[in-house]
């Protein structure tokens, strides 16, 4: 026989229910709000993908229509408050790109988490008026614009981020329109060891930044790329890549390695591929949660080498 939670329980229940049912209203009703206010109907919310693809990394110029916001200050390496609109204050989160976390609660500060801010917080500074596109979906759970943004000159700031090295490629479908443009922007920013791409010297230890890094998860393509930040080829025999969501596991071929400054890209699902040492095939079902799906290396021992995000 089931034990019920009494009649307290369920009036409790019910009132939870209510809570959520208010709480998701709530947040439905300010996303329609904002799309209101940026008249998404009547602009041409987008770059001609002609006009995208003829684009040089970090550069472009975006049609007049795109929507106009005020930056009014940085919060971390990869978010900032503007105002548009007639609203002073809205968090705007830039799309298919993660900065190491400076300000995190959990998470604490990351290597590179503080030059990230600084570099943003340089860009965008208090006033400078930006030029925002939104891709298929204008805002996230939380309430924050996801957006590309448009500094003064052109250039787009997630891509200047990429190359600059102080980002890595994050995307979450189906907000996915630049990802070709944002792969060029990121391998340019590695091959010249810019930001956390710098290798460290032989006898430097760890440097600055991590050894082994998950340079770029792509939850659609469902490709994960792994780069060697160090100065020596690594053997990777035993090492594992895990979905954390779905608690699956990869386990690297016996005898890879991945040599100093090159990268591998562990493919599933659709893109499966197998042709070391490039690409390695992991399994031909799909794997990551295409609503978000963390990423961690584990070497032989255990130890969390590499997380993304």
């Amino acid at each position: 026989m089931k034990r019920g939670f009494g009649t307290r329980g369920n009036r409790l229940r019910k009132t939870s229910v209510r809570l959520l049912r208010s709480s998701a209203l709530l947040f439905l009703a300010g996303v329609l709000a904002l799309v209101g206010a940026l008249n998404l109907g009547e602009r041409q919310v987008g770059w001609d993908p002609a006009l995208a693809a003829a684009g040089a990394p970090g550069s472009g110029n975006g049609p007049d229509d795109l929507v106009r916001a005020g930056v009014v200050e940085v919060i971390d390496g990869d978010t900032f408050v503007v105002a548009f609109a007639g609203t002073p204050s809205a968090r705007a989160r830039l799309v298919g790109v993660d900065a190491p976390e400076s300000v995190h609660p959990t998470r604490g500060v990351e290597p590179y988490g503080l030059a990230a801010a600084a570099f943003l917080a340089d860009l965008l500074r208090p006033g400078i008026e930006l030029r925002l596109e939104f891709d298929v979906e204008v805002a996230d759970q939380n309430g924050r614009l996801l957006v590309y943004a448009y500094l003064p000159d052109g250039r787009m700031v997630n891509e200047v981020l990429l190359e600059a090295g102080y980002a890595q490629i994050y995307t979450f479908p189906p907000n996915v329109r630049y990802v070709e443009r944002f792969r060029a922007a990121q391998r340019a920013g590695r091959e010249q060891g810019r930001g956390l791409w710098a290798i460290p010297a032989e006898g430097d230890g760890e440097g600055p930044g991590p050894r082994v890094v998950i340079a770029s998860v792509d939850l659609e393509a469902e490709q994960v790329e792994i780069w060697n930040g160090t100065a020596r080829a690594l053997e990777m025999t035993g090492w594992r890549l895990i979905s954390v969501q779905g608690g699956q596991e990869y386990e690297f071929p016996e005898g890879f390695v991945l040599g100093p400054g090159e990268a591998v890209v562990v493919t599933s699902g659709s893109a499966f591929q197998h042709q070391p040492p490039a690409t390695l095939g992991w399994t031909r079902r799909s794997v990551w949660a295409n609503r978000g799906d963390p990423a961690e290396l584990v070497d032989p021992s255990g130890r969390v080498e590499a997380a993304f995000p």
